[in-house]
Order: structure tokens, then C-alpha cells, then sequence
């Protein structure tokens, strides 16, 4: 998968941006002051291998997490220059408190282990990207070949070490030469290619999602700190104090990322934690408002059932009862209905149509009569409106609208149904003479099972599913639906189709 092109841009001026500090900062840092003093580049050199520690502990937690062995081998590369570190900054540390003085050939071993160090991080990361391909599925490591690989590469850098001290290849400076300081160049080469393969990894997707592109960045930053060092014509000056700092720096940045990727993980679990927390809430909702708007209809179907088992009954009673019993059993099955609608609006395969709304709806409203009576219904249609849905899906969004309006508004009121096309759509509006929605609960009366907070919507409970099931519904259409307020103060519910052609 290629990468975005701002991405690869991205690398391409971060790149630009490395090697221009390769060739800046050595320049810069000619001006600055040596710090000379040995304890003070023996704390700098502890310090670096506390960070270095750090970071290549947080790299193998990432690995224990995600199982990326790129993780795990990147997190002994810092392992081993935070020990070469250790060991630079430690022998000084105990010659001078401890009055154990010092001796040529630990004078050439202390540089020999920074040089060696650097060496061993730069060629450790190019083969954590190479020699680690990025799998399926996580590959599980032993504990005792990781223990092993990581004692043995500390080994052979101080090994390395011994060998540069014996060559003397730390002390080796050329002021005739271009690059006076050609171990320090040859690591600072090192480290480009570990940049180089780092970026080209980040950019291929691979990993993009984890620490590559912060291990890169430190391993620009190392190339840049090991060009100043390469530029020095001293064996020791104040382009060491840039590459030390510089040096740290690289540490610290893996080590940040890695604690603002621990942040985001926990928030996203906390926001996981809200979101599951609400949906329990929803559920319990679901559960108390379904069973208490089905109980309601039963009981008042079982209590007229047992009355009109009294043969006694007769007359005018037993008809009424018998109307009763009609209303609360069509109740029942509009409240079924609605929520077998809400459970099946996102899935269920539509058998879409071709549908005249501005006839569909006339002939959907004489069927609802019985229940409508109530009120007054009038229709307005002008001409033709042609929508491509499925027609019983046409009908539940006509049938919550008509029978919302009928429930909020007062008795005797009218219920005005408008359909018209207006070129590029198909409107169908239900607008009613009640008290109309309050502003600040237009959206949420589309939420399921929400419930307004007017005094007409106390009266007559719902189930709190109808008009999420218009919205779902619509939705699913290709269209929209709002509310409105009416010139007589009431609610107009308007749903916006798209129009066949």
C-alpha cells in the first residue's frame, strides 16, 4: 500500500531538515564552551544511560504488548548503548571518587566505548527492520534468547571497544583531512542508514501505527550529533558537548512517545469504559420503557377480556368494552411493531421501488383512519412525486409521523400532510396544532428512546422509538428529516427524499 503523499513528504523534508543540522550545528558549535571537566561528562554520560535504559525498557513493554519484534530488537539497540554509556561515564566516575587514578590504555578505552556504543545502536536498528519482517500475528520470543541476545551484544561492543582502544581509532584526528574524525564519521553514516531504512519502513504502512518514525527521528538526531563530532579537529572540544546533548535527546524522544501512547491508550479505554457504561444505560432503558409500554396495553386486554367473560354483560357495556379491547390490542401491535421496525431499520434488505408518494400517502392515511378520527387529516398533494424505496418502509415513516401528531396534539385539532417534489427532491411533511418541540430537543427527540419534557409528552406516554425509526428509515433512503414550528405554534415534521427520475 503506497503511503498519502503528505506523508512521504513529510520524511522527504524531515530528511532535508537532518542533513541540514549535519551541516549547521558543527558550525555553530565552534563557538560554544567546553565543559572539560571530567566528573561533569561523567554525570552526562550516567544520566544518558538511565534515559537509555528507560527507553529500551519502555521498547520491550511496547513488544510484550503488540508482539512487533522490531520492538523488541530496536529496545536492545538502545539496551546496549545505554551499557556502552554506563561504562563511559562509570570508569571516570569511580577513578576519580574512588583514587583509583588511571592508565593509557583506560584512557583510550573510555572514548573507545562512546564510539563503539553509537556503532553498535546504528547497525542494531538497521536489523531490527530488516531481520524482522512484520507479521500476522504477533511471534512469541524466549525470554532466555532475548536475555541472551542482549548480554552477548553488550559483550561484543565492549569487545569492539577494546579493539578501536588497542587501534586507537578514537584518538585518531586528522586536521588535514576533510572529515578530521573518521570513526565518528563512519558512525554518523551508520546512523543515516538506520534513518534511511527506518523512514522507508514508517512509509511503507508497515508500522506506521507504532515507534518507527520516533526511532528514525532519534536516529537523525544521532546523525547529526556523530557528523559534529566527525567535524572536530580536537580530541576532545565543543562539538562533543552538542553531541552528547544531541545524543540524549534521542533517547528521550522513543521514551515520549511511548508515554504520550500510553496517555492515549488510557483515555481511549476511559472513553471505551463511558461508552460501554452508556450503552448499559440504554439497555436498562430499552428493557423498562419496552416492558412498561407492552405491560400497560395487556393488562387493560386481560381486565376487559375477564370482564366480557361475565356472561351477564350485555348491551351498551359489552360494546364498549369490546372497542376497548380493539384499541389496546391495535396498541399492542403498533408498539411491536415499532420496535421490531428500530431493530431491523440498519440491516434489513430493502425491496426497493419505484413509489408515487403523493398517492401512496392518501390511501395510507384512509387506512389509518380508525385511529386518526380523533383529529382532523387533511392531505395536500401537487402532482406526481416519485421516490425509489421500499414501500412498507414508506409506510412506517408516514404511519410514527401521523400517529406522533395525533398523540401531542389536542383533540379536534388538524393534522396537515403535504407532499410535493420540489425538482431534486421528494418532500413529505406532517405538521400538527400542538405545542410544538422546544429548540433545544429537536435533535434529541430523534434519539432512540428519548422522551420529551412538554407537558403533552407526560400525558401520553410512547415508547420513545417511533421517530428514531423515521430518522433510520430516512437515512437509509438517502434522505433527512427535522422539525419545524408550524405558523399556529405546533411541530412540523419534515422528511426530505431523494427524487426519481
Amino acid at each position: 500500500m503506497q503511503p498519502p503523499l503528505r506523508t512521504r513528504r513529510s520524511w522527504v523534508g524531515l530528511a532535508a531538515v537532518v542533513l541540514l543540522a549535519a551541516g549547521v550545528v558543527p558550525v555553530l558549535a565552534t563557538g560554544s564552551r567546553y565543559h572539560s571537566s571530567a566528573g561533569f561528562h561523567a554525570g552526562i554520560e550516567i544520566v544518558g544511560a538511565l534515559v537509555g535504559a528507560a527507553t529500551a525498557f519502555a521498547l520491550v513493554i511496547r513488544y510484550l504488548a503488540v508482539g512487533d519484534r522490531f520492538e523488541l530488537v530496536a529496545g536492545l539497540a538502545f539496551a546496549v548503548n545505554a551499557a556502552a554509556d554506563l561504562v563511559h561515564g562509570a570508569i571516570p566516575f569511580a577513578a576519580m571518587n574512588l583514587g583509583l587514578g588511571s592508565s593509557p590504555e583506560l584512557s583510550r578505552f573510555i572514548p573507545a566505548t562512546y564510539v563503539a556504543g553509537r556503532l553498535a545502536m546504528a547497525v542494531l536498528l538497521v536489523i531490527a527492520v530488516i531481520a524482522t519482517p512484520r507479521e500476522a500475528a504477533p511471534a512469541p520470543v524466549r525470554h532466555r534468547e532475548a536475555f541472551v541476545a542482549a548480554v552477548g551484544s553488550t559483550v561484543a561492543t565492549m569487545l569492539l571497544a577494546a579493539l578501536m582502544a588497542e587501534w586507537q581509532l578514537p584518538q585518531s584526528v586528522r586536521p588535514e583531512w576533510i572529515v578530521p574524525r573518521p570513526v565518528d564519521a563512519a558512525s554518523a553514516l551508520t546512523f543515516a542508514a538506520a534513518f534511511g531504512v527506518l523512514a522507508r519502513e514508517h512509509l511503507r504502512s508497515r508500522r506506521g501505527d507504532g515507534m518507527a518514525r520516533w526511532i528514525a527521528l532519534a536516529a537523525g538526531l544521532a546523525v547529526v550529533g556523530q557528523t559534529t563530532m566527525a567535524f572536530s579537529e580536537e580530541l576532545y572540544g565543543p562539538r562533543f558537548d552538542v553531541a552528547h546533548a544531541l545524543k540524549i535527546a534521542g533517547y528521550v524522544v522513543p521514551l515520549l512517545a511511548f508515554v504520550g501512547a500510553q496517555v492515549r491508550a488510557l483515555v481511549s479505554e476511559r472513553a471505551v469504559t463511558e461508552r460501554l457504561r452508556e450503552a448499559d444505560r440504554v439497555r436498562a432503558d430499552v428493557v423498562r420503557t419496552v416492558t412498561h409500554e407492552l405491560r400497560t396495553p395487556l393488562v387493560v386486554i386481560t381486565g376487559f377480556a375477564d370482564a366480557l367473560a361475565d356472561e351477564t354483560l350485555t348491551g351498551p357495556d359489552r360494546a364498549d368494552y369490546l372497542e376497548r379491547l380493539r384499541r389496546n390490542a391495535h396498541t399492542l401491535h403498533r408498539l411491536i411493531d415499532e420496535v421490531l421496525a428500530f431493530g431491523e431499520a440498519p440491516s434489513a434488505e430493502a425491496r426497493v421501488e419505484r413509489l408515487d408518494v403523493s398517492a401512496h400517502v392518501p390511501r395510507l392515511v384512509d387506512q389509518l383512519q380508525p385511529i386518526l378520527d380523533t383529529h382532523r387529516v387533511e392531505v395536500v398533494t401537487h402532482g406526481p412525486a416519485h421516490v425509489m424505496m421500499d414501500s412498507h418502509e414508506l409506510d412506517r415513516i408516514a404511519t410514527n409521523l401521523l400517529t406522533n401528531a395525533v398523540r401531542y396534539a389536542p383533540s379536534g385539532t388538524t393534522v396537515t400532510v403535504k407532499v410535493e417534489d420540489d425538482g431534486a427532491d421528494v418532500v413529505l411533511s406532517v405538521a400538527d396544532e400542538g405545542n410544538g418541540v422546544p429548540p433545544d430537543e429537536r435533535e434529541l427527540i430523534f434519539e432512540p428512546f428519548y422522551r420529551g419534557s412538554g407537558p403533552a409528552t407526560l400525558r401520553h406516554r410512547g415508547s420513545g422509538i417511533g421517530l428514531a425509526v423515521v430518522r433510520q428509515l430516512a437515512i437509509r433512503a438517502g434522505g433527512s428529516v427535522d422539525v419545524r414550528d408550524t405558523d399556529a405554534g405546533g411541530a412540523c415534521f419534515v422528511v426530505t427524499l431523494p427524487a426519481a427520475r
